[in-house]
């Protein structure tokens, strides 16, 4: 049985690291500016440096882009605790990138099929490992 699992488990970390259920779909800038949905954007520079646009916000972090003029502003407004643990300070991270400094822009979108075919591959396997290891019933103890 530990076999089973062992084997489960690594299957898994190799299905996780070669599929994803998220693919990029690259996008014009725009289709950015008329952009209101909640996926994360990933925003790559000419120097090769990557930002990633988000409106995903919790209690803990609020974080959202938007264009001023020809730039995209991002701001994140974090929550620290403080040393003390009795207080607790709001720090906000101002970034602007230049309109004219965008490489390329991509959109995370929920990708079914690979969604699909990982779930499938992963019973597959469960299945297939059951069956082999399954040693049918012990007609034996049956006399």
């Amino acid at each position: 049985m530990k076999k089973l699992i062992s084997y489960l488990i690594i299957y898994c970390l190799v299905l996780q690291l070669f599929n994803g259920c998220q693919s990029a779909k690259y996008i014009t800038k725009d289709e950015l500016r008329n952009f209101n949905e909640d996926n994360d954007i990933i925003v790559t520079i000419t120097d090769n440096k990557e930002y990633t646009l988000s409106r995903d916000s919790s209690y803990q972090n609020f974080s959202d882009w938007k264009f001023v003029d020809d730039k995209i502003e991002l701001s994140e407004t974090k929550i620290i605790q403080q040393k003390d643990r009795n207080s607790k300070k709001l720090t906000t991270i101002k970034t602007e990138i230049n309109e004219n400094d965008v490489a390329n822009i991509g959109v995370m979108e929920f990708d079914g099929l690979k969604t699909t075919l990982l779930v499938v591959g992963i019973l597959a396997v469960v299945i297939g490992i059951g069956l082999l290891t399954y040693e049918g019933p012990d007609f034996e103890s049956i006399k």
